[in-house]
């Protein structure tokens, strides 16, 4: 049987009835699949967290921010494993030191090291599902960490690529990567493939569909990532190591006054812009119609 590293996002937990939306996802894929569910804190959580933390702005960060910044995905692992548990399933929570994922001893921006499968792997054995705490871990001297806003995508990334899974499937509001932002541009589309690369630089540049950490690591690593939604039954966005196309438009980001392009060989087509890389050009979103410019990148790339 296939193995599934499922992570579900801030908005995809956000109260107990999106959680039991999440429950059934995981009921429908334990069909043909064993599954790692890996999760977020619930939506606005950490943010919350770190109002709290700004009254000590002016001290260096420490282990205690990690240790307040941490409980926002203990609390979800709780009420997941509770919501499987009511379904008929059998779950097992592991919060990060529980794994154990051992990561570095930076303070909010620790960075992953190793991850021990032993754990996990006999809990999949047994049938269990595990239930694990994204965003946090452990140090080599026992002390709780975070990996930075974001970290819980790369929790799932990194599992995954320690599991051996044959698929990271990162679970949010929107049903994969667009064209363009959907709420700006209706005449964006969803993209069926993404390469690494694109995913990577669309990260850097600022989308938020995948941390740029975890964007990372999946290039680096080759773990198979598909961004899918909680939300709606969607084949989602497979990120791949490579598409046919010579030269394609995958994306136009738009972070306020300034405008990404990615893609592949995006430079060839002689778009006016600032050349950041042959998969990057930078423009500026006040000149011209952004609408018009997505949808003659559409036709040149798609047609």
């Amino acid at each position: 049987m296939s193995l599934i590293v499922a992570k579900f996002g801030g908005s995809s937990v956000a109260n107990i009835r999106r959680v039991e939306r999440c429950v059934a996802i995981v009921k429908k894929l334990m069909q043909h699949h064993k599954v790692v569910v890996v999760v977020s804190a619930a939506f606005n959580t950490t943010n919350r967290l770190e109002d709290q933390l700004s009254h000590f702005e002016g001290d260096q960060k420490t282990s205690f921010h990690d240790l307040v910044l941490s409980t926002g995905e203990q609390v979800v692992v709780g009420l997941f494993s509770l919501a499987l548990q009511k379904h008929g399933m059998k779950p097992k929570s592991f919060l990060g030191y529980e794994v154990p994922i051992i990561t570095s001893a930076t303070p909010t921006h620790a960075e992953i090291a190793d991850i021990p499968t032993g754990k996990l792997l006999a809990s999949v054995r047994e049938d269990f599902i595990p239930v694990v705490a994204g965003f946090q871990g452990v140090s080599k001297d026992g002390v709780i960490t975070t990996l930075g806003r974001g970290g819980s995508d790369l929790t799932a990334v990194e599992l995954a690529h320690y599991l051996q899974a044959d698929e990271c499937q990162i679970y949010s509001d929107v049903e994969g990567v667009y064209t363009s932002d959907p709420k700006i541009i209706p005449t964006a589309q969803r993209l069926d493939y993404l390469t690494y690369d694109e995913m990577f630089q669309l990260s850097k540049c600022g989308a938020k569909v995948l941390q740029e950490n975890a964007a990372r690591k999946a290039l680096e690593k080759k773990v198979k990532v598909r961004l899918v939604s909680s939300f709606i039954d969607s084949p989602g966005t497979v990120l791949v190591e490579d598409v046919k196309e010579k030269s394609r438009f995958a994306s136009l980001y738009m972070n306020g006054k300034e405008g990404y392009i990615v893609g592949k060989n995006v430079s060839a087509m002689n778009i006016n812009g600032q050349k950041l890389s042959d998969a990057v050009l930078q423009i500026d979103t006040n000149a011209g119609d952004i609408k018009t410019l997505h949808d003659d990148l559409l036709k040149l790339s798609f047609s």
